[in-house]
Formats: C-alpha cells, structure tokens, sequence
C-alpha cells in the first residue's frame, strides 16, 4: 500500500482503486491528477451532444435525467449587404463632412457662438449637424432601397449537461389576479352591465342609483342600518376630513362599507424551476466533471460587458438553457415542455456534511442549487403544444 486516495470520510487502498480503474477509465490512479481519457460524445436529440455529465461512474443508476442545453441568442442585425451599405455611409464624404464639422467645434471659453455658430450655442450646433448627418444618412439608405436585417435567432452554443433528475421535481404556473373594490356604484354598474346593457347604459343607472340613495337619506326615506350606512358614505365624503369621518361614523353606528371585492385577471406569470443536486465524486475524474458542470453553468449565466471607452456601459444578453426531463428506459418526457429558461440564480454548497477531499484537492461532496425562469410567459395555445 504505496498510494492512498480519499473519498468520502474513508481511506481506500490502491488494491480498491486498481479493481476499479477499467470501470473509472483512469489511465493512472496516485496522489497526483489523475490522466482521464477522452470519451466520445453520446447523441442526443436534436443533434445536440453531451459534453458533460454527472453520474460518470454508474451512470445508469438513475432512472430519469434532465439535459441542460446551452442557447445562444442573435439579434437582428443588418445582413451582409446591409452591413456593406452602412460601412459605405460612414465614410459618405458628405456624412462625414457634417459630423466632422460638429466634432471639431472648440470646447468651452474657446467656442464663440458669433464665430462658430452664427451665433448659435454649441449644444445647438452640435445638434443641428448631427441631425442634417442623419437625415442625410436615412436619404441615402431610402435610396438604396433601405437596409435588410436578419431575423433574431435562438443557437445550440454547443455545451450541454446532463445529470440526473432529484427527486421532487415541481412545475408551478402561476397568474396575476388582482382584487380590486368596486365600491357600491361599481357594483352595481357591473351588475347592470352583467344583465345586457352596455357599459354606458350601465354606469348611468349606477350612479342614478347612487344619487337616488343620497336624496333618500337626506328626505328621511331610509330608516334603521341603512340610514346609519348612508350616513357613514355622506361623512366619507367630506372634503379634506373624510376618511376620519366616515370611520367614525361606521363604528358609531356599527356599520361599515362593503368595498365590493371582486377578482379581476391581470396576467400569467412567468415560470420558474429549481433543481438542487448532490454531486457525491467517486473518483478525481468525475470530481474534475463536477467541477467542470459547476463552471459551465456559472460561465454561460454571465453576460458578456459592452465596452465604451474602455468603461462596462452594458451588457449583452447571456446565454439561455434548454431544459429536457426525461425517464431514461422509455425516453418519455416528465411533466410539461419547458420554453428557454435564462438561469436566474446558482449556489454552491462544497462539503456540507463532511471535510472529505481527493487526493487532488478537490472536495468528495458538493450541493448545487440552480433556479431557472422561462423566457416568455404561456398561452392556452401553448399548453395545448404541451407546454
């Protein structure tokens, strides 16, 4: 016993690591890294393949995955001889001429607004040239017969990762549903409107109605708790002082304002999903796998910085992920089709039940938590597609 290897809470022999190395595929097993031989990529669908995956060791342990596929977005932009055409006006000599002009205009206590700008500041120089340099630009695209632009598309960037699907897999739908108070004028026009007439007809008799409970009041015509609710409305009109009014009238008279809750549909929400998973390694090969998953995901979360100046001025958009959930023996899908998801939060628990390491330093145990969010919210006609 020359060599040791640590996994999980234990030491193993290298008599153990030998009777495995042909079902871990490891060319050489000691205290350095171990050498790992490449393996051929396994077909999926859609012509994708699988570039990572987690179980390495026994992959077959599982009884259903979830693929995650990598997806590149491409906005609209001008086509080649779109694009041609704009290099071309951005050397136009009379383009240039005009922004030139507007480039060169001395700055501060040097401008004179009598001898550079006919007596115009120089924030209005700059933008009267600025805008003839436009408006020229946008005649001679209209006269090329204007510039075409691709359409945005949606690519496989080629990284996809497959792992094993955790138990409790959840699928939520979610819609916005508001409360809203009608009030008694309210109430009773969608009363009347929910009996045939239009909305207008409606309102009109509500608030005839409204006026018709007030005139009572005062001529003595309601009597008992609905005087004292009459009351308590008049005093919550009081200009200034209401709000306090009309609350005391209510508890004096131990009545109170039906607000007429109804429910009123606002939106569909958007779709979230949430994995968590254990990476239990085997062995430093799929210790460096999981290591590799973990950074795949975190890499193609982050946006790439748009650059000004040599200062982040924005972003572009991140990479968005497919999302397969399968049973494994039949290839059936589990639960809906999942639209594109951007990856929306990542964390990363090393070690939390033991401070067990590889012989290469890489930890035995690590949690990853990922939650994901569909890029566009559902329709009835996509949940007919099976969504």
């Amino acid at each position: 016993m020359s060599t040791v290897e640590v996994v999980s809470s234990r030491i193993v022999t290298q008599d153990e690591v030998n009777s495995q190395k042909d079902t871990l595929n490891v060319t050489e097993v000691s205290t350095e890294e171990s050498v790992v031989k490449e393996e051929t990529p396994t077909p999926l669908d859609l012509g994708a393949t699988i570039t990572h995956r987690y179980p390495v060791e026994q992959e077959d342990r599982y009884g259903a995955s979830v693929v995650f596929k990598t997806r590149k977005i491409t906005p609209p932009g001008p086509t080649n001889g779109g694009q041609t055409l704009l290099d071309k006006l951005g050397v136009d000599p009379e383009i240039k001429e005009l922004t030139d002009k507007a480039k060169s205009l001395p700055k501060g206590d040097e401008y004179d607004p009598e001898v550079h700008g006919g007596g115009k500041s120089r924030e209005e120089m700059v933008k009267e040239l600025s805008t003839k340099a436009e408006k020229k630009r946008q005649e001679k695209i209209e006269a090329a017969g204007g510039v075409e632009y691709t359409d945005r598309t949606v690519d496989y960037a080629g990284i996809n990762i497959k792992l094993y699907l955790p138990v409790a897999y959840q699928q939520n739908d979610s819609f916005n549903i508001a409360t809203p108070e009608l009030g008694q004028i309210g109430a009773a026009a969608a009363a009347i409107a929910a009996g045939g007439k239009g909305m207008a007809s409606a309102g009109m008799e509500a608030i005839g109605r409204g006026a018709s409970t007030i005139i009572d009041l005062v001529t003595g015509g309601l009597a008992g708790d609905a005087a004292r609710l009459g009351a308590a409305q008049m005093a919550g009109r009081v200009p200034v002082v209401g709000a306090e009014l009309g609350q005391a009238a209510q508890i004096a008279g131990a009545v109170t304002v039906n607000p007429n809750l109804r429910s009123a549909f606002r939106g569909v929400g958007l779709r979230e999903f949430s994995f968590t998973f254990k990476f239990l390694a085997r062995s430093q090969r799929e210790a460096q796998m999981v290591e590799s998953i973990i950074r795949s995901f975190r890499e193609f979360s982050y946006p790439e910085s748009i650059e000004l100046g040599g200062i982040s001025a924005g972003y572009k958009y991140p990479h968005m992920f497919e999302i397969v959930v399968k049973h494994e023996p039949t290839g059936k899908r589990v639960g809906s089709k999942i639209k594109d998801c951007f990856l929306k939060s990542i964390a990363t628990n090393y070690n939390p039940s033991s401070m067990a390491f590889h012989a290469d330093g890489r930890p035995v145990e690590i949690d990853l938590s990922l939650n994901f969010v569909e890029e566009v919210t559902l329709s009835r006609k996509d949940i007919q597609a099976e969504f």
